[in-house]
């Protein structure tokens, strides 16, 4: 799915799965394809055609606002995880800041145990 650029059925199939380490390499190509890695975890979602290369930044919107709760949650302990390997750290923690500027407290707020998740990502992050 990677190769034919299907990233949401490949990122839906590897939470389904439970394949973190999948979902990673996933985001990395995600990540790779882009040109400007700003604009791929954009805050807005302004479908501006200055570039050509909106299908790359509007990729990772798509994927994670097609996410249930169930693979959100699955998501949050993966970049917990994640956030813990300082090679993976930065793709960490621009996915979860695009995930909480997403998504409303209370929708966020319904997913299980996400509250000890966020605790433990953010101790464990440079924010301090």
């Amino acid at each position: 799915m990677v190769r034919s650029k299907s990233y949401k059925a490949a990122v839906k199939l590897a939470l389904k799965l439970e394949k973190p380490r999948q979902l990673l390499l996933i985001l990395k190509e995600i990540h790779s394809q882009a040109s400007n890695y700003d604009a791929l975890f954009a805050y807005d979602n302004n479908n501006n055609n200055d570039n050509n290369n909106d299908d790359n930044q509007n990729v990772l919107l798509d994927i994670i606002e097609s996410l249930n709760g169930d693979e959100l949650s699955r998501l949050f302990v993966y970049l917990r995880d994640w956030n813990t390997n300082a090679k993976n750290a930065v793709i960490a923690q621009r996915v979860l800041s695009y995930i909480l500027v997403t998504y409303s407290a209370e929708s966020l707020a319904q997913i299980p145990n996400l509250a000890d998740v966020l605790l433990f990502f953010f101790l464990n992050s440079n924010f301090f």
